[in-house]
């Protein structure tokens, strides 16, 4: 079950997304807790900050990767080059590119 923006984590290239959706709720978790054990509902402000130092910059990148894509994809010759030097990359940088991580440290 997926509730709330977790469900908007879907990785905007691949589609992949349960491994954004999950650390999503762990994020949201904590706040969730702190909130209640404090009585303080500006505690679940600090879901949309962790969420931001987690994602904001892979998203940001998967989105404009995106654009670059559908772009491209309106073009056969550009998507048939592309996909030709796509032979050529490192299967962990594939991997890596794939999964929306961008060679980011986990936070």
């Amino acid at each position: 079950m997926c509730v709330g923006d977790s469900v908007s984590l879907v990785h905007p290239i691949v589609g992949e997304g349960y491994k954004f959706i999950f650390e999503a709720v762990l994020i949201a978790s904590k706040a969730i807790e702190k909130s209640f054990k404090n009585r303080d509902l500006n505690y679940l402000l600090e879901y949309e900050s962790n969420w931001k130092k987690r994602f904001l910059l892979n998203y940001k990148h998967s989105k404009r990767s995106q654009a670059r894509l559908f772009k491209y994809s309106q073009n056969n010759s550009v998507t048939d080059f592309i996909v030709f030097i796509s032979k050529f990359l490192l299967d962990k940088r594939a991997i890596k590119t794939l999964s929306g991580e961008y060679g980011l440290d986990e936070v």
